[in-house]
């Protein structure tokens, strides 16, 4: 109970933020070992590097960034922070124009004006960009440019949709190698070697380090509750250690419970937060859960709420460390009704630890809820009964790994009690014939009226057939007397799936099954940079191209794997392995094929253009890549020739013949008069006119009079044209 009085009560300006993040650096708790793993990456580098924080939703990575803006990291950095969320463009232009304006704001670095650069090469942004970070750079005066892109991942949308190339990653590539002083930070809930390789493979090979953001300390949670209102509220014994259980330190989930009780102290006009507040706070987060624990829950699978339900069920018996063995035992002893594949539910815990979700033993064999919060609000609001109903009520739409047993139907006790008599009465009748002595063999019994004979056929035959949880033996099985009851049956084969069914052996129609197993398959799903690669799997050509999903494979074989594009050098993957209910993923980057080139010219010595690069003088051999290009021979005085070719064609040879130019007329006036020299060669010896007929080109004059300084110029002469060249030796300067 608070020993203040309601009278004097001042209300209690809340200072704990929620859903946005932490940019004031004084209700930032932690992450020193996160500062100083940035600080030596980047510090200590001799070249540029990339740095990606990744980890889950809300578990405060924008704020990291916040505090590196804020100055964090010390006084040798200019970080300039990108919101890809929140940047809107059309276009790499647009995109480095933007990047740039926001490097200037940041740095300062005004005398750099990025229009100037982006106006000079129009049709190149990136050189443009390149060569404005360039100059950015050297006004830094040794200071390091640290670029921070938060939710990197928005670029692999931005690319998809068009509105980015996947140039402009080139851009950042090209850092990594060649530039000094400039990093970038990355932030996004997943390595960059766990995301599309067509991407971010190129970065692969580079300077990358990776940093997972987690959750705080428990000082540091400590810090964060009592740290900003440490001289206006009073925690009760032991309430700080239960906000930490239930959030693990989680510093959202955390900011969430202090805003809450910060506000019913308010509410209440007390200052003294007892062990009562905070079971109440946790009603009201549990009873209103926020949009972030919404959100979080719909985007897991249908195996992922199926493990984290039972595992909060199991919590109710007070079982804490978890095995996957002990959810397969609880869903067949509960008969929930529903059954989920071995492997998915180790894939499904797998990646709820790695959701910081749950957490792992050091065994790593067993799992435990990381936050208390996530347990009961689970526990309550999203039951086992509850999530199988709604799998019962969406059967055709169940998640990966989850199934139903066929013909399941919900029984009341009083079938299962009437299930059991009759089972009891019908063990008891088996052990009396089986215990009858005869003297000779005799017929089978027939059937009482608390037995009856059961045919089951399968195909493919051989399989272990279990009635009612007893062995009757490999199919078929013909007229096999048992008791009447209903009983689940279980037919296994390896290779196939198990099939499960109920039957009522009280209906005739019920006692002679057939069935027809399926299969156990896995997939393949079969990608390529570029796509539209054909496919064929263990020498069979698929109809779709890549990217294609191959499925209904069975699990006992090996595949090989071969895509082939054209132009490009083939992929092969042998003794592939799929996995029942499950897709392997094989992704190959094509490498595009190179031939050689000869290029010869008549006359030759011209200058050979390839895709608008010199690339020598005629007689000249190149190496290009498969596809089409434009190849142009150019020689003075004589006209360009431009073929567009596709390579490999015609032995990969190019035989040019030059057309020489029309010829130019030259005609060269002077005052008082000179000996002319063209190129050189004199022409013609002191005259004040000259007229002669001359190759298109560009050529030196010179004018030489004893009386007057030489003078020289170059003229052009046009095909087809009359060029005339006027000097007036007198004159100080040319008219």
């Amino acid at each position: 109970m608070s020993t203040h009085d309601c009278n004097s009560f001042k209300p209690i300006e809340n200072p704990y933020i929620v859903g946005n993040p932490v940019k004031e650096p004084k209700m930032f708790f932690g992450r020193e070992e996160d500062f100083a793993f940035i600080r030596q990456k980047v510090s200590g580098a001799s070249k540029g590097g990339l740095l990606v924080l990744c980890g889950a939703r809300r578990s405060g990575k924008t704020s990291i960034l916040f505090q590196i803006m804020n100055g964090r990291l010390g006084d040798e950095f200019f970080p300039v922070l990108i919101d890809m969320q929140s940047m809107t463009v059309k276009g790499d232009r647009e995109f480095l124009v933007k990047l740039a304006e926001r490097i200037v704001e940041a740095t300062g670095v005004t005398e750099i004006p990025a229009d100037t650069f982006f106006d000079k090469t129009p049709d190149n942004s990136l050189d443009a960009f390149q060569s404005f970070v360039l100059g950015v750079i050297r006004g830094l005066a040794g200071k390091k440019l640290l670029i921070l892109f938060d939710e990197y991942e928005i670029f692999e949308a931005r690319i998809d949709k068009g509105d980015l190339s996947p140039a402009i990653l080139d851009v950042f590539g090209s850092w990594l190698d060649h530039q000094d002083d400039i990093f970038i930070v990355f932030t996004g809930s997943e390595k960059v070697d766990e995301r599309k390789r067509d991407y971010w493979g190129r970065f692969l090979p580079k300077a990358v380090y990776s940093k997972r953001i987690s959750f705080l300390s428990q000082d540091d949670t400590f810090r964060l509750i009592k740290k900003p209102l440490e001289n206006t509220i009073r925690y009760e014994h032991g309430v700080p250690e239960k906000i930490y259980a239930l959030t693990a330190g989680q510093p959202f989930y955390t900011q969430v419970f202090c805003q809450v009780l910060v506000d019913n102290l308010n509410e209440r006009k007390e200052y003294d937060v007892s062990s009562a507040d905070l079971d109440a706070a946790v009603d009201q987060i549990v009873d209103n859960p926020l949009p972030q624990m919404i959100f979080s829950w719909n985007s897991l699978s249908d195996a992922e709420r199926l493990t984290l339900a039972i595992m909060a069920e199991l919590g109710r018996e007070s079982i804490v460390s978890i095995r996957s063995d002990d959810i397969g035992r609880f869903i067949k002893e509960k008969q929930i009704g529903v059954h989920i594949d071995h492997t998915v539910l180790n894939e499904s815990l797998e990646r709820l630890f790695h959701q910081d979700i749950l957490e792992k033993d050091p065994s790593g064999e067993s799992y435990s809820f990381k936050m208390g919060l996530w347990k009961k609000w689970i526990a309550r609001m999203h039951s086992v009964w509850e999530i199988t109903d709604e799998m019962k009520d969406s059967e055709d739409v169940l998640g990966e790994g989850i199934s139903l047993p066929r013909g399941r139907r919900r029984r009341g006790r009083l079938v299962i009690a009437v299930s059991l008599t009759i089972l009891a009465i019908a063990v008891a009748v088996v052990a009396y014939l089986q215990g009858r002595e005869k003297a000779e063999p005799v017929a089978a019994p027939p059937p009482t009226p608390d037995s009856t004979r059961v045919t089951i056929r399968t195909s493919p035959p051989g399989a272990e057939i279990i009635l009612g949880g007893r062995i009757l033996g490999m199919s078929p099985i013909d007229d096999q007397l048992v008791p009447v009851e209903v009983a689940v049956l279980e037919v296994r084969l390896a290779g196939y799936k198990d099939f499960v069914d109920t039957l009522d052996l009280s209906h005739a129609d019920q006692t002679k099954q057939t069935i027809a197993l399926v299969e156990q398959t896995g997939g393949l799903r079969l990608t390529s940079s570029p796509p539209g690669a054909d496919v064929s799997v263990n020498g069979q050509p698929r109809p779709q191209k890549t990217p294609v999903l191959v499925e209904d494979l069975p699990i006992d074989e090996l595949y090989d794997i071969q895509m082939t594009l054209t132009g490009h050098e083939p992929g092969e993957y042998d003794n592939i392995q799929v996995f029942e209910d499950s897709v392997v993923s094989k992704n190959h980057i094509f490498k595009i094929l190179e031939f050689q080139v000869r290029i010869t010219s008549t006359p030759d010595a011209g200058d050979v253009y390839i895709d608008d690069r010199f690339a020598g003088k005629t007689p000249n051999t190149a190496v290009v890549a498969y596809g089409e290009h434009k190849i142009e021979v150019k020689k003075q005085r004589y006209e360009t020739v431009t073929l567009d070719r596709r390579v490999p064609q015609d032995g990969n040879e190019f035989d040019i013949v030059l057309e020489k130019l029309a010829p130019g007329v030259l005609v060269v006036m002077v005052r008082p008069w000179a000996d002319i020299y063209i190129d050189g060669d004199l022409a013609e010896r002191e005259r004040t006119n000259y007229r002669m007929t001359l190759d298109p080109g560009t050529y030196v004059i010179r004018l030489l009079n004893p009386h007057f300084e030489p003078k020289e110029t170059e003229i052009e002469v046009r095909p087809n044209e009359e060029s005339v060249f006027e000097w007036d030796l007198k004159a100080k300067e040319q008219q």
